[in-house]
């Protein structure tokens, strides 16, 4: 028989339970991060760009509209999570809500079917869900277009803005400390697809006469413009 200071069989239990659960959690975080940088975000990366190509191509003025907050140099990464958050909730929500009316709508359907004669409520309701369904599904549908059009956005964005101030940084030692000014004033001016066009073009020249290597980086549109 054990004395006052045991623990308890069933608590001992509760925190082997805990223990393996926290483990688990710690080991799918770990593998979902893994499998995220291997292969999830080039393939996202890769969808965004084809998505705001294709916009782009549709409207060639898009290109001043994802171009114009490279400027600003949006890198801060505690805003990214913030960020992600919000929209996975926008894309989440309206998706949820749109599969609830219209499996509702399918079960009181089925339901009135079953009984043959409709009772007095049922059939209003269901004339209220199948508007609820014709107005909430292309509303869904913009929704989630418009959500993952300012995801693409906003990632392309910030991948500009880092590529142009890590591109800085390394032509940095082979240039004077007026041309280092020139290149950041041209790059904080931004606000438009030809002025950062012309800022990697100012990088290019800079990196092929100095013998410099820059990493890969393609503006959308660029050779469309230049």
């Amino acid at each position: 028989m054990g004395g006052n200071g045991d623990i308890p069989p069933s608590r001992v239990r509760r925190l082997v339970r805990g223990s393996l659960a926290l483990a688990g959690v710690l080991l799918l975080g770990a593998l979902g991060n893994g499998v995220w940088e291997l292969f999830l975000r080039d393939l996202f990366i890769s969808a965004g760009t084809l998505l705001l190509g294709a916009v782009s191509t549709l409207w060639s003025g898009y290109l001043d509209v994802i171009h114009r907050h490279i400027g600003e140099l949006r890198t801060d990464t505690l805003m990214i999570l913030p960020f992600a958050a919000i929209a996975s909730l926008m894309l989440v929500v309206p998706v949820a809500v749109n599969v609830y009316v219209f499996m509702l709508y399918k079960r009181l359907k089925s339901d009135i079917n079953k009984v043959g004669q409709p009772q007095r409520s049922p059939p209003d309701m269901l004339l209220w869900l199948k508007l609820m369904l014709y107005l909430a599904t292309p509303a869904t549908i913009v929704l989630t277009f418009m959500t993952l059009l300012d995801l693409a956005e906003g990632g392309y964005s910030r991948r500009a803005s880092i590529w142009a101030e890590r591109s800085i940084e390394i032509v940095a030692p082979r240039i004077s400390a007026d041309e280092r000014l020139m290149l950041r004033s041209e790059l904080r001016s931004v606000q438009s697809a030809v002025q950062f066009y012309a800022v990697y073009e100012h990088l290019h020249a800079i990196a092929q006469q100095t013998s410099v290597s820059l990493p890969p980086f393609s503006p959308i549109g660029y050779g469309k413009k230049s």
